[in-house]
């Protein structure tokens, strides 16, 4: 089954299981045979570059590529013989409910190009990674999950290829704090552009304006919060951000249709 990506896609019930996520370095002309078990792989390149040989196929990859390897797969890495390679790998293992398997398919792909290197500054939170401090296991899950969650956003967004790119830390950061009243002018020098420019590009990837996402991410977590029966009105506007009642009511009913009120009947 492939990762599911829509926000209609629930999937609370699975089987996680990480058996590496490691920063490798080779030397210059090393090769590997590998054979993949029941874990799937990704390979994310910040230097240097490898021709990844499989049976009935070759997939030279660079410095800024996502490879996936789905599981049960043999195959050779032939690493650059010009320079030394840098690289993390992720290999995981999930389940859905119903014990099918959650992947990027069953063919090795290239799965986008990291053409700004967004993915470098991972190698270091890896790096760090230990087993000696408490719940490190911990910390090493959720880090690889962290990176499943990018990779899958990035991969699905892939279409838009460099438009994407330019204005993705812009994306990255309002999805992280929807509920801060930010600028826009301040996350357009996040993506170091005019703010003129990060809005035509942010528009014609997310078919509407940064401060309009803003609001629909604002609304689809305080559904959440107010589906819970744990929240009132006040206090799901209140946690998204949204303080003035009348302001959040009104904006709730032009996104959803209902009042937040209708919510909480239902």
């Amino acid at each position: 089954m492939l990762m599911p990506g829509s926000s209609n896609d629930r999937i609370n019930d699975i089987t996680f299981s990480v058996k590496d996520i490691t920063v490798y370095s080779n030397k210059q002309g090393h090769r590997f045979m590998i054979n993949l078990k029941e874990h799937f792989r990704i390979v994310c390149i910040s230097r240097g570059g490898a021709e990844f040989v499989f049976s009935d196929r070759t997939i030279p990859s660079h410095a800024g590529d996502i490879l996936y390897i789905p599981s049960e797969t043999q195959y050779t890495s032939k690493w650059d013989t010009t320079t030394s390679s840098t690289f993390f790998m992720l290999d995981l293992k999930l389940l859905d409910h119903n014990n099918a398997d959650l992947n990027f398919g069953n063919e090795p792909k290239i799965l986008f190009h990291n053409d700004i290197h967004f993915y470098d500054e991972l190698n270091k939170d890896i790096e760090h990674l230990t087993y000696d401090i408490p719940f490190g296991w911990l910390n090493r899950m959720s880090l690889a999950l962290k990176v499943l969650y990018y990779i899958s956003d990035d991969s699905s967004n892939e279409k838009y290829s460099k438009s994407y790119w330019k204005i993705r830390n812009g994306i990255r950061y309002i999805e992280e704090n929807f509920s801060s009243d930010f600028l826009v002018s301040d996350i357009a020098e996040l993506c170091m552009m005019s703010e003129g420019n990060f809005r035509r590009l942010f528009t014609s990837v997310k078919g509407m304006s940064p401060i309009a996402y803003r609001n629909r991410l604002r609304i689809q977590k305080s559904t959440e919060l107010l589906k819970s029966g744990l929240y009132n009105v006040t206090e799901a506007g209140a946690a998204v951000g949204m303080d003035d009642i009348k302001h959040f009511s009104k904006l709730f009913k032009q996104i959803t249709g209902n009042n937040p009120s209708q919510i909480l009947k239902n």
